[in-house]
């Protein structure tokens, strides 16, 4: 109610603002609005990828990332228009004198046009923000009685809808190009509603960059409708319904997406989460006229690690994968463990007579058009036993690296007799010294004195002294301001690599090492499993004469060595570094490798438990 409220003002305010202005002036805005805003639809996706990829990876990321799509629309406007009255102001100096009534119906007419857009555009660019999914009293998608994300809230003067039907019935017809919004975007008002209804309330990410989903492969599952919405894993067929509340066509077939969300996908603790409303597919008829977006129904996905037993088979750790449905309140499917990338295979309900031309991922657009099926299930339970080993449709199919890995100059690592660790490598959540509370710097702490947690580094960056550090080294700390520990989730582990120093004894995956000193350094570094799972870095600490930084980024990934300190053989004596890979509980860490090179091989591999 609240924001209604606040965009009938805007609307009221601004038309009223320019129907004071006179029929004249407020014509020649009126046309500059329309104009901008033509303009702001189509730099809309342009603009939003833009600030994705340029801004999304610096230390703005995280505002970048939650305002893109908002931004986005709301910043071509404002600057379109802002261009547009300068010129119109320069060529058209004189005024025009039109009779007194003209001059007020006129001038309201074009003031309540002008109104309506602005807040329409306002309107929209709000709802794209990382904001709470209720936001102000709005929420435009809500749950029915059977869990489905349904339609419910519309603004009383929906400036949205009709902002975004004018400019969508527009890009077909006055202003028509090639690739109209009226054909990509059919729910262009609702977008960023959708997106946002996701984990913790909305407070999880909502966007996503295009180069890190991408589609591994589309399948397809035929059959009688009742049966294709059950499975072995809840035998009562889920009662779907479309996002306008209404049961699905009885003549319709499941459209299947393996996704693959890569590193720096995830939340803060580097987790990919993700709701039925953060994932879209675009369909069309036959003759391309009517177009529907639907929400997944179900989502399959990594189960729960298995943990070896005495004797458990190499095999039986092999990740496995379930159907979850999408059929209650705040469902929203998690990734497990700490791999490099996560798959998820969503579920859509499509009539026949339709076909799949985009899928929409936090915002980002997968082109569908070309791409038929990889495979057509002709039953539910064929599907089932496909998704048991989803990515590939094949038992180990998740990575596959370590078939692919070159280790033909790699550095076997033994554990020497006697020692119960192998050098240059631990596992675990200390961080190694204490850090004084107060003295974290950028460094996020979770402070709830309530919190398991509480004293333990969540995230972020920090750069000290390094007079300072041997100062906190000291020791002698009271008990509440000492932050020793990492912040870990309960299916994963860390693992601490020391990649620093020219004793390769001491330290064997040093980078001046033979040949890691030879690697390129736009590769990543990588740990990998014995079932050929990589691990990417998710953090470092660096120390050398003058400073010591550290950086606990499990939501942003460090995928190349030339975004690390760089080690020289110069200074081996005072640099130190160790890298930080977040890895799956109970995963055996066979290499270490930059991009496909193995660097060292542990024999017998490092426990992560």
């Amino acid at each position: 109610m609240i924001f209604s409220l606040v965009i009938i003002l805007i609307a009221g305010l601004v038309g009223y603002i320019w129907s004071t202005r006179g029929f004249y002036n407020a014509l020649i805005h009126m046309m500059c609005t329309i104009i901008a805003g033509a303009i702001a639809f189509a730099l809309w996706e342009p603009t939003s990828y833009f600030i994705l990829s340029a801004l999304g990876k610096g230390t703005m990321g995280n505002i970048a990332e939650a305002s893109a799509w908002g931004l986005g629309l709301a910043l071509p406007f404002g600057i379109s228009l802002g261009v547009l009255r300068a010129i119109t102001d320069s060529i058209l100096r004189a005024n025009i004198l039109v009779t007194t009534p003209v001059n007020y119906a006129g001038g309201a007419v074009c003031g309540l046009i002008i109104g309506t857009i602005t807040a329409g555009i306002i309107a929209i660019s709000l709802t794209n923000l990382r904001i709470k999914t209720e936001f102000m009293g709005y929420q435009p998608y809500r749950y029915d009685n059977t869990g489905n994300l349904v339609r419910k809230d519309r603004l009383i003067f929906p400036v949205d809808e009709i902002t975004a039907g004018l400019y969508g019935a527009l890009s077909e017809r006055a202003f028509a190009v090639d690739e109209p919004l009226a054909r990509w975007h059919p729910d262009a008002a609702q977008e960023g509603s959708a997106m946002r209804v996701s984990y913790n309330e909305g407070g999880a990410r909502n966007t996503i960059r295009p180069d890190e989903v991408s589609l591994v492969k589309r399948f397809a599952v035929k059959g009688d409708l009742k049966s294709l919405l059950s499975d072995q894993w809840e035998t009562v067929s889920q009662q779907a319904a479309t996002p306008e509340g209404k049961p699905y066509d009885p003549n319709s077939r499941i459209e299947g997406f393996v996704l693959k969300f890569g590193p720096g996908s995830g939340e803060k603790s580097g987790k990919v989460i993700v709701g039925a409303g953060q994932v879209r597919l675009l369909v069309a008829d036959q003759n391309d006229e009517q177009r529907e977006m639907y929400f997944p129904v179900a989502v399959s996905s990594q189960a729960e690690l298995a943990v070896p037993g005495e004797n458990t088979k190499p095999q039986d750790l092999l990740p496995k994968f379930a159907r979850w449905r999408y059929n209650a309140r705040e469902v929203f499917i998690s990734s497990v463990g700490g791999g490099a990338d996560a798959y998820f295979g969503f579920e859509f309900v499509v009539p026949n007579n339709y076909n799949p031309i985009a899928l929409y991922v936090r915002g980002s657009r997968i082109d569908l058009r070309g791409k038929a099926a990889d495979v057509t299930f002709p039953s539910a339970a064929l599907r089932d036993a496909a998704i048991l080993n989803l990515p590939g449709f094949a038992a180990g199919s998740s990575t596959g690296l370590v078939s692919q890995l070159d280790t033909e100059r790699v550095l076997q690592v033994k554990r020497e007799s006697g020692s119960a660790a192998l050098p240059g490598i631990r596992t675990g959540d200390n961080i190694g010294w204490t850090i004084q509370l107060g003295q974290h710097g950028k460094l996020e702490i979770d402070e709830d004195e309530e919190s398991k947690f509480r004293n333990m580094v969540k995230g972020g960056e920090a750069l000290w002294d390094k007079q300072d550090v041997i100062k906190m080294k000291m020791g002698g700390l009271e008990k509440a301001l000492r932050v020793e520990r990492f912040v870990v989730e309960p299916d994963t582990t860390l693992v601490h690599l020391t990649v620093s120093g020219a004793d390769f004894k001491a330290s064997p995956a040093s980078m001046l090492g033979p040949v890691a000193s030879q690697m390129d350094l736009s590769l990543p570094a990588l740990l990998i499993d014995t079932n050929g799972q990589s691990y990417p870095v998710i953090g470092f600490q660096y120390e050398d004469e003058v400073k010591v930084m550290m950086r606990y980024t499990p939501d942003k990934t460090i995928n190349s060595l030339a975004d690390l300190p760089t080690i020289t053989r110069s200074r081996a004596g005072e640099q130190q570094m160790t890298l930080i890979f977040r890895v799956s509980k109970n995963a055996s860490i066979k290499y270490y490798a930059i991009g496909n090179t193995a660097i060292t091989e542990y024999v017998p591999p490092v426990d992560a438990k």
